[in-house]
């Protein structure tokens, strides 16, 4: 997708006026006024409120005119240094999609840090069980390299997508997306918004999110 011009200068102003604000928040707020789908704006919404109530493990936004790659050098857009929280997007590719991308990633790595939602036990069985059958390769060498590859690494989700493990239904890459729905839906719930939505809307807004920051297969 294309880059938001807009969104680049918005928070570009901001690093060099600087505020009370990080560049994190005034991205989404410019995001909040400007998307018109209903669900994505509850997400922004809730992201958000929880960047507010997080201060002691913010996230930081950084964007950059250098070329990222991953460990395997091969060409990204973004990435989350998970150890500092930081995001860093290549400008050229900053879009909604690319920082709820990122965000949506950083929950989850801290989800999976904290160790304490029931459906974080879920994705370190099915990380455990995926490397048992793809052994030691790029993307199960631990299980934040595991999350970090199954959110944006189009050929290994090919490889989740092909593996059903002990013949069951689901293959392992739509395993790994229902854990990611209920860790984000968890997310929702700790700022209060399932309170203000039915099941049905709480799960419709999960699923935009993950149709817009989860790269097809």
């Amino acid at each position: 997708k294309v880059a938001d011009p807009r969104l680049i200068s918005i928070i570009e102003l901001r690093d060099k006026r600087g505020g009370a604000n990080s560049a994190l928040r005034v991205a989404l707020e410019y995001l909040y006024r400007t998307v018109g789908d209903k669900h994505l704006k509850r997400v922004i919404q809730t992201f958000y409120q929880k960047s507010i109530r997080d201060k002691e493990v913010e996230i930081e936004l950084k964007l950059t005119d250098q070329d990222l790659t991953d460990t395997d050098g091969t060409p990204i857009a973004s990435e989350l240094d998970t150890d500092t929280n930081v995001i860093t997007i290549n400008k050229n590719y900053l879009n909604t999609r690319a920082l709820l991308h990122e965000i949506a990633h950083a929950y989850t790595h801290r989800a999976v840090k904290n160790g304490k939602l029931p459906a974080v036990k879920e994705l370190k069985t099915l990380y455990k069980n995926t490397k048992e059958i793809l052994g030691d390769v790029y993307g199960t060498v631990n299980i934040e390299e595991f999350i970090a590859e199954a959110f944006s690494n189009v050929a290994f989700r090919r490889q989740l997508a092909g593996i059903n493990i002990k013949g069951e239904t689901l293959n392992v890459l739509q395993k790994f997306t229902n854990v990611v729905r209920r860790i984000l839906n968890a997310t929702f719930e700790r700022v209060g918004l399932d309170s203000r939505l039915t099941p049905s809307d709480a799960l419709s807004q999960v699923d935009q999110l993950l149709n817009e920051i989860v790269p097809p297969i």
